[in-house]
Order: structure tokens, then C-alpha cells, then sequence
């Protein structure tokens, strides 16, 4: 066997500890150079008119939700949304916003301009809602532009307008800064709420435990719960 010189020993001896607190050292600042964006998990995008929203435009509580038309959760949550609001409109403002998944949900684009381009015509909660109770009708198509098409047609658009508008950069560009300022915010995937700019942690399961949530930070803002009413005003903002 291959004796090894004194010399090198020593060497070695000196070499390994080094290598070993430079590899730790480098570990750190690989961690460092990795931690999330101080901003993840705060709204930094403020709501403005421009957003799309319903409930009351004055509420102490502002629910902004960044969603995925194709997203199969985003659908689930969308009847329990929609109850929250018959339940605290009054009270809540809730806004959506595009997250387009488009990586894993080739139609998530399209259908976020589809509900654009018919909120140019006034009827953006018409299609939103449409698209998310027939999700499955559509999510797997490969011609989901007629599919878009005959509901513009169901809510009473002008098909034509709708045709022009679904690649218009007024459109375009509404998808891109909701998606952009989701990104700045920390979403990370869909749904994701923001409760007075904060964001939610785990979704909650189901209507009930959502409400429970509602109501405890309405009461921590001074608001009763106590009288939940089934009004609600919505606002259906065109984008210019």
C-alpha cells in the first residue's frame, strides 16, 4: 500500500477543516442569496377602481383573491366565495384578480380574456361566473374560443366586440398587472387570498370555516357580525 509523506499529512490535516467551514460558509450564503422577498406575503399592489369587485366599495375588510379560471380549487372555492359576499356584501369588499397558470392550464389565459373582454362590455361577473360553473366543460378543450364565444353570445354580448376585444392589449394588459402584482405579492399558486392586504396562510375548508374567519376579523376591526345581511352591491368596473 502507498505510504503517505508526513508532509502531506500535516497538509491535509490543515486543508480538510478549512474546506469544511468554507463549504458551510458557502451553504449560508447560498441560503441567504435564496430567502423569500420581503414583500411575500403582503398586498403590494393597493385596490383601486380599476380592480374588479363586488360587495360594498367601502368595507372595512378587503378580501382580494388572485385566481385561475382553470384552476379546479379556484372553482371549488367559487360558490363559497360567492356565499361569503350574500352574507357579509355589506360589510367585505372583494376583489378579483388573474393568476393565469398558463404552464399547467392552457386555457387559463384565454379565459382570463374572455372575462376581460366581456367586462369591457359590462357583464365581467356574468362571464366569471359562467366560466367557473362550466369549468369542466372547457378546461381540456382544444377550441375553447368557441366554447367562450357561444357565452358571450348567453350573457348578451356583442360577439363581435368580444371577438376584437379577447386580444386587445386594454385586455392584455389588465391580465398582466394582476398577474405581475401576484407575483410581487408572493403568490405562489391559486387560490391565493389577501384579507386587508395580508395574506391568508391555509386555505380554509369549505364555507364555515371561512365565514368563522370572516367574522373574527371583523370583529378585531370593531364590526358586528351579529346581523349578516343577504345585500350585496356589485361593481362592475370597466377597464379603460
Amino acid at each position: 500500500m502507498a505510504q503517505v509523506h508526513p508532509l502531506v499529512k500535516t497538509l491535509l490535516g490543515y486543508a480538510i477543516p478549512v474546506l469544511i467551514v468554507a463549504g458551510f460558509i458557502g451553504i449560508l450564503a447560498w441560503m441567504g442569496s435564496t430567502q423569500t422577498d420581503p414583500n411575500a406575503g403582503t398586498l403590494t399592489q393597493a385596490v383601486t377602481s380599476d380592480d374588479w369587485m363586488k360587495g360594498t366599495a367601502d368595507g372595512k375588510m378587503v378580501i382580494v383573491e388572485y385566481s385561475d379560471f382553470q384552476c379546479p380549487t379556484c372553482a371549488a372555492f367559487d360558490p363559497v366565495m360567492r356565499n361569503i359576499i350574500d352574507e357579509f356584501g355589506d360589510q367585505i369588499t372583494f376583489v378579483y384578480r388573474h393568476f393565469p397558470l398558463q404552464e399547467i392550464h392552457k386555457n387559463a389565459t384565454l379565459a382570463a380574456s374572455a372575462a376581460e373582454a366581456a367586462g369591457l362590455q359590462g357583464k365581467f361577473w356574468e362571464m366569471h361566473d359562467e366560466l367557473f360553473d362550466t369549468q369542466d366543460s372547457w378546461a381540456k378543450s382544444t377550441d375553447a374560443l368557441t366554447i367562450f364565444t357561444t357565452y358571450a353570445q348567453d350573457i348578451g354580448l356583442n360577439v363581435d366586440q368580444f371577438l376584437n376585444d379577447l386580444s386587445s392589449t386594454a385586455v392584455q394588459n389588465a391580465i398582466e398587472e394582476d398577474y405581475d402584482s401576484g407575483l410581487a405579492s408572493g403568490v405562489g399558486g391559486t387560490p391565493t387570498f389577501y384579507i386587508n392586504g395580508a395574506q391568508l396562510g391555509d386555505l380554509p375548508r369549505g364555507y364555515e370555516p371561512f365565514k368563522a374567519i370572516i367574522e373574527a376579523k371583523l370583529l378585531e376591526l370593531g364590526v358586528s357580525t351579529t346581523e349578516p345581511t343577504d345585500s350585496t352591491e356589485a361593481s362592475n368596473q370597466d377597464v379603460t
